[in-house]
């Protein structure tokens, strides 16, 4: 009986060893084991410590920002540029510029414009007849534009004629032209204009014993070439001869003035 005594609880002590109380062949404990149903930790396993739910091996997912996505979409897409002009919203990335497409508008391109001028004209270059001129006119992005003339007299010019005195003024003149312009260099474009005018001018003679007036309305075809030289992006100052066709003969002009763009 003693003897049963002393073996019954080595038995016993080795069978719970063997289940894994503190024995050196029990199994090893999972790192991280999941809660049980009752919300602790499986048995036999005394010193296991369980992870919160929100935690991967020691990493809080929850407290950091998920990695970007990028959508289909390109208003969804991270790090987008508006882009400038007709390509605002194109999509494109920072760092990269506005793409040049062929066939698209191009809204860097020089685009038409209204003008206006103002100057000094001298009729028929051989006479001493002044006046001033304005224009206003409008010019396309390509080579073509259109205006419409006007000057009016301010001097006359006299000589001899025959046995008496001709006095000769320009009265005023109206035109309307298309031109043609060509750019050479960056400030400086040449042009050429066709178009219709409208001349009228008076005379009076004086033969020692009477005045003889007369005035006399011509309208022909006018041409001609000219030059503009920019000042500045809005200014430009142009040269013009033109040529005036006249029902008994030609006659010219020179002028010169300020270009104003609108």
């Amino acid at each position: 009986m003693r003897q049963l005594n002393v073996i019954l609880p080595a038995i016993l002590m080795t069978a719970c060893s063997g289940a894994g109380f503190g024995g050196a062949s029990a199994p090893q404990p999972q790192a991280y084991a999941p809660y049980s149903a009752a919300g602790c930790m499986p048995r036999c396993a005394p010193m296991q410590m369980a992870a919160p739910a929100n935690m991967a091996y020691g990493y809080n997912a929850a407290s950091q920002p998920a990695a970007p996505q990028y959508a289909t979409q390109f208003h969804h897409r991270p790090y987008q540029s508006a882009g400038t002009g007709h390509y605002a919203g194109a999509g494109q990335y920072a760092g990269m510029g506005t793409p040049a497409l062929r066939g698209m508008h191009n809204p860097h391109a020089a685009q038409g414009y209204k003008y206006g001028t103002a100057g000094v004209i001298m009729y028929d270059h051989a006479s001493d007849n002044y006046g001033i001129q304005g224009r206003a006119g409008y010019q396309s992005r390509g080579l073509f534009g259109a205006e419409l003339e006007g000057s009016i007299g301010l001097t006359e010019e006299s000589g001899a004629y025959n046995t008496g005195q001709l006095t000769r003024k320009f009265d005023n003149s109206f035109g309307a032209f298309g031109l043609a312009r060509l750019p050479l260099k960056e400030k400086l474009s040449v042009h050429g204009r066709f178009g219709l005018h409208s001349t009228r001018y008076s005379t009076d003679f004086d033969d020692g014993t009477a005045v003889t007036s007369s005035s006399t309305t011509d309208t022909g075809l006018a041409y001609g070439i000219g030059a503009e030289y920019s000042l500045s992006a809005r200014n430009q100052l142009r040269f013009d001869y033109t040529k005036y066709n006249l029902d008994r003969g030609a006659a010219d002009s020179i002028s010169l003035g300020l270009v104003r763009k609108f």
